[in-house]
């Protein structure tokens, strides 16, 4: 698992406007929507988070943050839908040197397959998305 600081809160806003604004990449397995944490609405968002409560958020880092998305469609095994994202995070963890750093990331999962496959074929299908998305240095 990544460290907090390179997660997504649910209260800072900040999902919503990736969501909204986030340039989308696709592959056949995994989809991601990703945003440069100089975007103005970004900007706009943690200057509100700072100024409202300083004490909390003065060292909150902007980026990078990751969020990992496995939804019911994808398997309806609680354990299943963990276990890809526990997958997934572990790949970022290790990766993390390799990524932007100035990115807002969520990675969304397609199909239930990833739960079978083995790291290596899972390290060569994220690093290629990421390529293409170009946010793998």
């Amino acid at each position: 698992m990544i460290q907090k600081q390179f997660r997504f809160k649910s209260w800072d806003g900040f999902i919503q406007i990736v969501l909204k604004k986030g340039a989308p990449t696709r592959s056949e397995s995994f989809s991601i929507k990703t945003l440069p944490s100089a975007h103005p609405y970004v900007r706009s968002r943690y200057n509100k988070l700072v100024n409202t409560r300083p004490k909390l958020n003065s060292n909150m880092p902007l980026a990078p943050k990751f969020a990992v998305v496995v939804s019911k469609k994808v398997s309806k095994s609680a354990v299943v839908r963990n276990r890809i994202r526990r997958r997934i995070f572990e790949w970022i963890r290790l990766n993390n040197q390799s990524l932007r750093q100035d990115q807002l990331t969520m990675v969304f999962v397609n199909t239930d397959s990833v739960a079978k496959i083995t790291y290596n074929e899972l390290n060569e299908q994220l690093a290629e998305l990421f390529k293409k998305a170009q946010l793998y240095i």
